[in-house]
């Protein structure tokens, strides 16, 4: 039998937990500018994740495995910032509503955010949680913070 060798990395490990996580949108096309736009232009260096299509969508439910695993993470991690990030031309929000123009469903991606902020306020006092929309502008991807009043 011919085997292989399989490359590997060796990291340190220092067991710290940064008490930072980020909620953010499995689509491959803002993967990369999501991790840079948190490493780079939050500084936030390290950070649990969830990633999934729709990224925050799932926190209105209030109930389901990724709402148990990020429950998780905010108990087990002691997460204080929580990062969420919505997208322009978003396929989960594409699919789920089929009929509407891209400025509806920008316009519910924004209305999600915000009522996952409050949603979070009310499940997880004393977490600072932060919205961001990235959106496409000359073939660049650029992060716009939301901010709600209340």
């Amino acid at each position: 039998m011919n085997k292989k060798a399989i490359p590997q990395c060796s990291y340190l490990f220092n067991g710290t937990i940064s008490c930072n996580a980020a909620v953010f949108c499995s689509d491959e096309r803002f993967i990369d500018e999501s991790m840079s736009f948190i490493k780079y232009s939050l500084n936030i260096n390290s950070f649990d994740l969830i990633v999934t299509a729709g990224g925050p969508a799932f926190i209105n439910a209030g109930t389901g495995a990724l709402m148990d695993n990020l429950a998780l993470l905010v108990e087990e991690h002691n997460i204080k910032r929580l990062v969420l990030i919505s997208h322009q031309d978003c396929k989960y929000y594409k699919k789920k509503f089929n009929n509407a123009d891209d400025d509806e469903i920008t316009e519910k991606q924004l209305n999600d955010l915000q009522s996952a902020k409050i949603k979070l306020r009310e499940l997880f006092p004393g977490i600072c949680t932060e919205t961001y929309f990235a959106f496409i502008e000359e073939g660049k991807i650029l992060f716009k913070e939301i901010n709600y009043t209340e």
